[in-house]
C-alpha cells in the first residue's frame, strides 16, 4: 500500500495482482493522501477475504533510517511520531479492521526501491539500469539502481538539492498552477515557447556536475526551515530576477510559454545527463524509468527516440500510486525467494472496480425517465458506437475493470472522431473545461500504430506515456490529437489484451478509414475518473456526453432529462 501523494493499495495473492485501487476513487477527493481505507476493503472484497486472512502488509514509505535526523528539532519530531512512524500505520489498521495482531504482519518499504521494484520487475528484462526521479523519497530525488533477475542493486543517489520534481512543481505554483496536480498543464503549454529566451536562467538554476550529479541551485535561495519547505525564498528570487508570479485565473503570456519551454528542455538535460553517465558506467542495453518524472511524457518520447537503449520500459502507475504495486512485488520476490511476479510489461492495469449487469440495471432504475436506454448485442454495440463517433458525437466507453493508475486505456474513457476540425475546442469547452493548451491522446490499433505516428518498429505503447511525431502526411487528418508541435501521446491498442476495445477501433476504421479515436479520462474538472455505474450516468449530464456505452447498454439523456 501506500499513503502519500495518491494513496493506494494493492493486493497480490502467490504473485498475481488480483485487484489495485486508488483511494481518490472511492473519496471523489483527487491525489487524496488519506489512508485508503475504501481501497484496502475494496482489494479484499474482490478477492473474498478478510484483513485478518492476510499474511504480510508492506507500505511503500519507510522513515526509520531517519527517526534520529528528525528528531533534532521539536517540531520535526512531533511530525514523525504524528505522521511518518510505522507505528501510525499499524494503528490504523487496528482502527478500521481490527486487526490486533497487525505488527507481525507491517514491514515498511523504502520508496525509491517500491518505485525501482515497479519498473523492473514487469519489464521482462533480465538485466536493465533502473532509473527513478521524482519530488522526493524519503530524503532521496533520483535514485539509480542496476537490475539484475530479481535483485535491485542500488549505484547511486541523489538528495534534495537534485529534485527534478520538486523544481517542476514550484514552477507550475509560479506559473499559476496547482502543485501536486497540475504539473501536466506545464508539459503541454511548453511546446507554445521559445526555450531560448529563459535558456541562461535555467541553466544556472540547475547545474549539471560530474558523476552525472544534477544540483538544483535554485534551491539555494530557501535560506530557513520554513523557506526550505515552501519554496518561498526560490519563489521570491524568481519573482524579483527572472519573472513575475502569474495568479490562477490570469491570462498566459509569451513570457509565461516560454519559461515554461525551457523548464521542460532543461529537464529533458538534466535527465539525459543522468542516465547517459550511467549508461557508461554500467553499459546497461535496457531501461527502466519511474517515479512521478517518469510521467512527463515528452522526455520519455525523447529517450525512447534517442537510439540509447535496446528497449525501454515505463510502468503504467510510475507515481506514487504504483509504489503500491512496487512494494508488493518486492514482498512476493522476497517471500518466495526470489520469483517475480506476474505481471508483464504490455499487460493492461485493468485491476480495479469492475461494473456488473445488477448495479448497471439498478442506475439506470434509479434515473428513470431522465434517461433513454438501449440494449444491445456485442455486434450491434460497436456498430452503435463506432458510427456516433464517426458522425462526430461524444461516447463514454465504461467496459470491464476500471484502470490502475492515471490513463483512462479504454475501459473508463471519452471517445471522440480525432479527424473533426473543431473536436479539440469542442471537449474541452463544453465537456472537460480545461486549457486550450492541452492536448488529447489517440488510441490506434497496434498494428497499425506505425502508419499514423513515428514509433519504433514492433513497439507497444499501451500505457500512453510517451509522446510520439505523427507522420507528416496524416497531421492534417488527425487535427484532435496532433498537438501544435505535431505529436501525440499515443496508446496503442493490442488485440489479445484489450479485445472489446480493439473491436472497436476496428469497427471505426471500417467507417473512417482510420484505426484511430481520441481518448480522454472518463470524468469532469475536478474530479476522479467514473468508479460506479451510477457515477457514470450521473457524469452523462454533468459532462454534456451524447451517449454512454457501458457494458452492452447505451444510455442516452432523455427528452424529459433534467440537469443532473
Amino acid at each position: 500500500m501506500c499513503q502519500g501523494m495518491d494513496s493506494s493499495v494493492c493486493l497480490m495473492i502467490d504473485g498475481e495482482i488480483v485487484a489495485a485501487a486508488a483511494e481518490e476513487r472511492f473519496t471523489g477527493e483527487k491525489f487524496t493522501s488519506d489512508f485508503p481505507r475504501h481501497a484496502i476493503q475494496y482489494c479484499l472484497d474482490v478477492a473474498g477475504i478478510v484483513a485478518s486472512d492476510l499474511d504480510a502488509i508492506t507500505h511503500s514509505f519507510d522513515y526509520q533510517a531517519y527517526q534520529k535526523l528528525f528528531k533534532l528539532g521539536e517540531r520535526n519530531s512531533r511530525y514523525y511520531d504524528q505522521v511518518l512512524a510505522p507505528k501510525i500505520q499499524a494503528d490504523l489498521w487496528r482502527e478500521h479492521f481490527s486487526l490486533d495482531h497487525v505488527d507481525t504482519l507491517y514491514t515498511p518499504c523504502n520508496h525509491h526501491l517500491a518505485h525501482a521494484a515497479m519498473a523492473f520487475y514487469p519489464s521482462g528484462f533480465e538485466r536493465s539500469l533502473v532509473i527513478v526521479a521524482d519530488g522526493l523519497g524519503e530524503m532521496t530525488a533520483i535514485s539509480v539502481y542496476e537490475g539484475h533477475g530479481h535483485a535491485l542493486n542500488l549505484l547511486h543517489q541523489q538528495g534534495t538539492l537534485s529534485s527534478l520534481g520538486i523544481l517542476y512543481s514550484q514552477i507550475t505554483a509560479h506559473l499559476g498552477f496547482w502543485v501536486n496536480s497540475d504539473e501536466y498543464k506545464i508539459m503541454g503549454l511548453a511546446p507554445y515557447g521559445d526555450p531560448e529566451v529563459f535558456r541562461r536562467a535555467f541553466q544556472d538554476m540547475v547545474e549539471l556536475s560530474d558523476g552525472g550529479t544534477v544540483v538544483v541551485r535554485a534551491f539555494e535561495r530557501n535560506v530557513n526551515e520554513l523557506e526550505r519547505q515552501t519554496g518561498r525564498g526560490f519563489r521570491r528570487w524568481l519573482d524579483e530576477h527572472v519573472i513575475k508570479a502569474r495568479e490562477a485565473g490570469e491570462t498566459i503570456t509569451q513570457a509565461h510559454r516560454d519559461f515554461a519551454a525551457a523548464l521542460q528542455q532543461r529537464i529533458e538535460e538534466a535527465l539525459f545527463h543522468v542516465i547517459r553517465h550511467w549508461k557508461e558506467q554500467t553499459g546497461a542495453e535496457n531501461i527502466c524509468f519511474a517515479g512521478g518524472v517518469a510521467l512527463n511524457c515528452t522526455a520519455n518520447g525523447k529517450l525512447l527516440r534517442s537510439g540509447l537503449f535496446k528497449q525501454i520500459f515505463i510502468p503504467p502507475a510510475a507515481d506514487d500510486g504504483g509504489t503500491a504495486v512496487g512494494a508488493a512485488m518486492l514482498l512476493h520476490v522476497e517471500k518466495s525467494n526470489g520469483k517475480r511476479a506476474s505481471f508483464l510489461a504490455n499487460d493492461l492495469p485493468y485491476w480495479g472496480h469492475e461494473i456488473d449487469e445488477d448495479e448497471i440495471r439498478a442506475s439506470i432504475s434509479e434515473f428513470g425517465s431522465s434517461i433513454d436506454v438501449q440494449k444491445l448485442d456485442d455486434t450491434a454495440l460497436l456498430e452503435a458506437a463506432a458510427g456516433d463517433i464517426k458522425d462526430n458525437n461524444i461516447i463514454a466507453w465504461v467496459q470491464g475493470r476500471m484502470e490502475f493508475g492515471q490513463r483512462a486505456l479504454g475501459n473508463r474513457s471519452i471517445l471522440a472522431n480525432p479527424g473533426a476540425p473543431d473536436m479539440k475546442e469542442r471537449v474541452n469547452a463544453r465537456i472537460k473545461k480545461r486549457e486550450e493548451f492541452r492536448p488529447f491522446a489517440p488510441s490506434v490499433k497496434y498494428e497499425c500504430a506505425n502508419t499514423y505516428f513515428e514509433l519504433p518498429d514492433n513497439f507497444e505503447s499501451p500505457h500512453m506515456l510517451y509522446t510520439i511525431p505523427v507522420r507528416k502526411e496524416w497531421v492534417a487528418s488527425l487535427p484532435a490529437i496532433t498537438h501544435v508541435d505535431g505529436t501525440a501521446r499515443v496508446q496503442t491498442v493490442n488485440r489479445e489484451k484489450s479485445e472489446k476495445y480493439w473491436a472497436l477501433l476496428d469497427e471505426v476504421q471500417r467507417r473512417t478509414s482510420m484505426p484511430v479515436v481520441l481518448n480522454t479520462s472518463f470524468n469532469i474538472k475536478g474530479q476522479p475518473i467514473v468508479r460506479t455505474a451510477r457515477e457514470a450516468i450521473a457524469t452523462l449530464f454533468t459532462a454534456n456526453l451524447d451517449a454512454l456505452y457501458i457494458g452492452n447498454y447505451v444510455i442516452r439523456r432523455g427528452s424529459d432529462s433534467i440537469d443532473r
